[in-house]
């Protein structure tokens, strides 16, 4: 049974959008910049309905569907950045037969997830006057904190057909659950640490640059402001190109038969490609 090696795919993990982060975003920026649109006005219906401006049932209806469409803009962006991870290939997607197969199981495991997204909707989430976000059944909201984090492990390791998919090899769910198996708690420790180490590090810095830019108010006070939003974005785009990349290096680790001849992490934390590139 082959074990993931969890420091060494974390910290390539970290390294690879910085080191080859002009690669990232010749692959990626326009799907992204598309996606981000859309998002953006998912994230805006969702405070509306919040808020209580809007219908809140149908608010977030068109909130969600917002945001299933964002990805589906985004897909061809992380079906190339997954692609270069493992297979060194630095070519830009469209809606191709990888795209058409990774959006096929992106939409089945959505809609597996879709009573846990219903139950959330069901739980009221609102945002007072005073700008607090809370909800109106306390207690339905726990329940949906509590599935999430049950099924959870389930989703990283189901989540490990998408770069079988965009690496073109005949793999289902099944086999994903296979290929994984005996490393469920390393994946989801390296996702999570992954994910909230680089959310903390960035949140921290930004916040900090932003107290520190106070001192610049008056004339340049919408610079100021805007200044904070746009590393905020920035450190999504690097967070989702770190968990791109965990993710294709965790299956590289973990794909004992694959075909293609590959290079092991090394112990310092080096990236490495499919092909030894």
């Amino acid at each position: 049974m082959q074990k993931l090696p969890l420091r060494a795919t974390w910290l390539a993990a970290v390294k690879m959008p910085w080191q080859h982060r002009g690669t990232f975003f010749k692959i990626m920026w326009p799907w992204m910049l598309a996606a981000g649109v859309v998002y953006l006005a998912a994230i805006a219906i969702s405070f509306a309905a919040m808020a209580g401006a809007t219908q809140p049932t149908w608010a977030f209806v068109i909130s969600m569907i917002a945001g299933v469409a964002a990805m589906v803009l985004a897909s061809p962006a992380i079906v190339g950045a997954l692609r270069y991870v493992i297979t060194n290939e630095a070519q830009r997607h469209g809606f191709g037969d990888r795209t058409k197969k990774f959006l096929l199981a992106y939409l089945i495991m959505l809609a597996v997830y879709l009573p846990v997204m219903g139950l959330y909707m069901f739980s009221g989430p609102q945002v007072a006057p005073d700008g607090t976000f809370g909800f109106a059944r306390p207690n339905v909201a726990v329940t949906v904190i509590v599935i999430t984090l049950i099924i959870l492990p389930v989703v990283m390791r189901l989540g490990f057909v998408f770069p079988a998919i965009v690496d073109d090899e005949p793999i289902d769910f099944a086999r994903a659950w296979g290929r994984t198996k005996g490393n469920t708690w390393r994946i989801l420790f390296g996702y999570l640490i992954l994910s909230m180490g680089v959310t903390f590090v960035g949140s921290f810095v930004i916040g900090f640059l932003g107290a520190f830019l106070t001192v610049f108010s008056g004339p340049l006070a919408p610079v100021v402001a805007i200044f904070p939003v746009l590393l905020n974005v920035l450190l999504m785009i690097y967070l989702l190109v770190c968990i791109l990349s965990w993710f294709g290096l965790a299956y590289l680790a973990l794909a004992s038969n694959r075909p293609e001849p590959q290079t092991p992490v090394s112990d310092n934390g080096d990236s490495w490609t499919g092909n030894g590139g």
